[in-house]
């Protein structure tokens, strides 16, 4: 990496001139941006001028027909207007579509009269996939033609386009002002006979955050046959020629892109005008990187740029040479560039170029750790790039510090400033500040890395669902591709995680203890709203106590609040009920007597209601025989609560009615006297005891 000091005393007249240059290309660019910004349909847009197409032409659902015929309103109909003399009010005419496939025909934005403040198509879709204009292997998809106001196609596929002249998919020809601009759309498999799938033949191009690739048999990806291109934040990948070539006197401008992959090369300069390649990747192309032909008066300008993997050579040179405009990497010594400027020369394997990937943005990108060569090599200097354009690809700020990347990727790990609450209840929100936390791939909490849900996510904030967390201080990190960062933060807001309340017995002492996750020690517990039934209360340690006489319910709203005032409240509902037999047979015994009935619970839990009815079978032996007679002994009326005492024994006193007829029954054969008692409810129980 160039030092701080060797660069600082950098003094060389030309890499300031074309820096300089360079500052005010872009400079042009963001008046160009604001022109067409200026033009918004939010700012200028009249009825007469909205035109919203449904797929196929038919006016329905979202898409009500805003044209003035009633139906269909097609885009063909909808260009017809924007081109027509009756469009002369200055306004901005934009055409809204809806997702779906349109192939009607050869599409034309022309100077035949109207004169619109500006035209934009717009895709409705969730992507540029989902909105499609198709050539179908046929015609040209778009064709600007002459006009002189600011022309945008955004969230589109244009696709299958075909041409004989330039421009399988796109024509931009425009005049004065006039500007075609792509902005996340997606160009691909379109051909053209001498040129490529997007081409400017006069007038300006833009494409911006837009995939250009699969052109047509010998196509390049964009041609600037006259005119300027200009190309930022955008990819151009498998085009079966070279991605960008500037022939004539055509001027190109190619900003935090990625030209990989293509047939022939990255860029081909054959143009007498500027051609400048700045912040860009230009990686696996089949013939090398950047070609510069001979005949050309101005030479192309790399500028903290990568160039790697391009099969032969990174530069070809026939008759002129590529400029060093400093601080480039590459893995061969073909474009001559020497060290005094910073650029250097490095091994393959020490640029570390990972595949093409989504790693965030509208396009993919080629990224790079911080182990690259190219990582940190470029000064923040007046003329660096580390605050003009200020971002990559992606949309990545560059390094804040004394130096930024070469090369379409910023390596930007990401960082933790703050979080909007240091109490928070699991399952709530929290918003963290920051930088780099645009494409976080996970937030995790607390030193098992319990994974939060991540709403959404901007630059400088990303909000995250948090999950259940144990009590005590947490720290919360966040991971993208760059790296991870983590924030410490006070032990979360305590939260009520009973939900439900089980049924109290009638004349049963209650005690059910509330449970919690979170929150600093020591809590403190309240009903602030509603009422337990009459004889429970809520303890200081979060339980609920008490009995009843009387089946009731009632509903309280329990609040729980820690040491650091961070509360949750939590509704429960109590019912008071009679409660049902819960005796198990097998744990039952009985002892009978003449005057009463006991039973006796082997094993907890004993309890509840039951019905006990009771016979004695008198067994007399007749000769060889037993006879068996059943009395039926009366107890006194009612049901008999059952309630476990100290040695789990019941007593159930017989009426003087019973105790007359046990007596009588029993009086000639007291040895075969049986008590059978049988329990009646929930569940049942029969047991038998001898009378004695």
């Amino acid at each position: 990496m160039l030092s701080s000091a060797q660069v600082s005393t950098t003094t060389d007249a030309s890499r300031d001139r074309r820096r300089q240059r360079r500052l005010s290309l872009l400079a042009g660019a963001v008046a160009a941006a604001a022109v067409a910004l200026s033009a918004a349909p939010a700012l200028a847009v009249t009825t007469a001028n909205l035109y919203a197409v449904p797929t196929g032409g038919a006016t329905a659902g979202n898409y009500p027909a805003v044209c003035t015929q009633a139906d269909p309103c097609t885009l063909g109909w909808a260009l017809h207007q924007t081109n027509s003399t009756t469009n002369v009010n200055g306004d901005a005419a934009v055409i809204n579509l809806a997702a779906g496939t349109y192939a009607d025909s050869n599409y034309t934005i022309q100077a035949t009269g109207g004169t619109p403040a500006s035209v934009e198509f717009q895709g409705e879709g969730s992507g540029p996939s989902s909105t499609v204009l198709d050539g179908g292997g046929a015609t040209r998809v778009i064709n600007v033609n002459g006009v002189g106001y600011p022309v945008t196609l955004a969230n589109l596929t244009l696709q299958n386009g075909n041409s004989s002249g330039d421009g399988g998919n796109l024509l931009a020809d425009t005049t004065g002002s006039g500007s075609v601009t792509l902005s996340d759309d997606i160009v691909t498999g379109g051909y053209s006979g001498p040129g490529g799938q997007a081409d400017v033949t006069a007038g300006t191009l833009n494409v911006d955050d837009t995939t250009v690739e699969d052109s047509g048999s010998d196509t390049w990806g964009s041609d600037a046959v006259g005119g300027t291109l200009n190309v930022d934040d955008s990819t151009y990948v498998a085009n079966s020629n070279s991605a960008v070539s500037a022939i004539n006197a055509a001027i190109v401008d190619v900003t935090s892109s990625t030209l990989a992959g293509n047939a022939d090369y990255g860029l081909d300069d054959d143009s007498t005008g500027a051609v400048d390649v700045a912040l860009s990747t230009l990686s696996g192309n089949g013939s090398g990187g950047i070609a510069t032909e001979s005949g050309p008066t101005e030479d192309a300008e790399l500028l903290y740029d990568i160039l790697a993997s391009n099969a032969g050579h990174d530069c070809l040179r026939d008759g002129s040479h590529p400029t060093d405009g400093g601080d480039n990497v590459l893995d061969d010594s073909t474009c001559a560039f020497g060290s005094s400027l910073g650029s250097k020369v490095v091994t393959t394997a020490a640029i570390g170029l990972l595949p093409l990937a989504n790693n965030g943005g509208a396009t993919q990108t080629e990224r790079i750790t911080a182990t690259s060569a190219a990582y940190d090599i470029v000064l923040n200097s007046l003329f660096g790039p580390c605050e003009i354009p200020g971002t990559d690809q992606r949309g990545m700020p560059t390094d804040s510090g004394a130096y930024c990347d070469a090369g379409a990727y910023q390596v930007a790990p990401p960082t933790i400033t703050g979080i909007s609450t240091s109490n928070v209840e699991p399952g709530t929100s929290v918003t963290l500040t920051g930088t780099n936390l645009v494409y976080t791939t996970s937030a995790t909490f607390g030193a098992g890395n319990v994974a939060g849900t991540i709403d959404s996510q901007s630059l400088t904030s990303l909000t995250v669902t948090v999950p259940a967390l144990s009590v005590g201080s947490e720290p919360v990190t966040v991971t993208n591709a760059d790296g991870t960062a983590s924030f410490a933060f006070i032990a979360f807001g305590p939260t009520i995680t009973t939900t439900s309340l089980p049924a109290a017995g009638v004349d049963q002492q209650y005690s059910e203890q509330l449970a919690t996750s979170g929150g600093t020690p020591p809590l403190s517990w309240s009903i602030s709203a509603g009422a337990l039934p009459k004889g429970f209360g809520l303890s200081s340690t979060g339980a609920i106590l008490g009995s009843s006489s009387s089946a009731e319910s009632g509903t309280a709203t329990i609040e729980v609040k820690d040491a650091d005032g961070a509360s949750s409240t939590q509704a429960l509902t109590l019912a008071v009920v009679v409660p049902s037999v819960t005796i198990d047979s097998s744990g039952v015994k009985l002892k009978g007597s003449k005057g009463s009935i006991s039973l006796a619970c082997n094993a907890a839990p004993c309890s509840g209601n039951a019905e006990i009815a009771q016979v004695v079978h008198t067994k007399v032996k007749k000769g060889h025989k037993t006879v068996e007679k059943t009395t039926t002994i009366v107890l006194a009326s009612g049901s008999y609560r059952l309630a476990t005492g100290a040695n789990g024994i019941f007593t159930v006193k017989l009426t003087s009615i019973g105790r007359h007829d046990l007596a009588s029954a029993s009086t000639h054969h007291p040895l075969h006297e049986t008590l059978l008692a049988t329990l009646l409810g929930g569940s049942t129980a029969k047991r038998s005891a001898k009378i004695t």
